[in-house]
């Protein structure tokens, strides 16, 4: 089966407005926001780069590993329940 020029060029046509979106709103975003946690950033002062450091921190924070298992627990709970709620209601 042979694609000609035409059917390529409707093919990327086609993808145009889900590649923009992608990268409008997935991977910039993603891009900001792994650049931002590499910095002390406050709005007000200058853009200080702190690599890793942020999240050595947060490693030691006591209130972090608390919030991270109440997380994880509700998550654990919430997911089946949700699912099984869904599943009842589909039938």
């Amino acid at each position: 089966m042979r694609t000609d020029r035409r059917d390529l060029s409707q093919t990327a046509l086609m993808l145009t407005p889900f590649v923009v979106g992608l990268v409008a709103l997935v991977l910039v975003p993603a891009a900001v926001s792994v650049a931002l946690s590499l910095t002390d950033y406050d709005l007000i002062g200058s853009v200080d780069f702190v690599g890793l450091a942020n999240f050595a921190e947060l490693a030691d924070d006591d209130i972090f590993g608390t919030a991270l298992m109440n997380t994880l627990v509700f998550a654990a709970i919430a997911t089946p329940l949700r699912i099984l709620a869904a599943l009842g209601l589909a039938l």
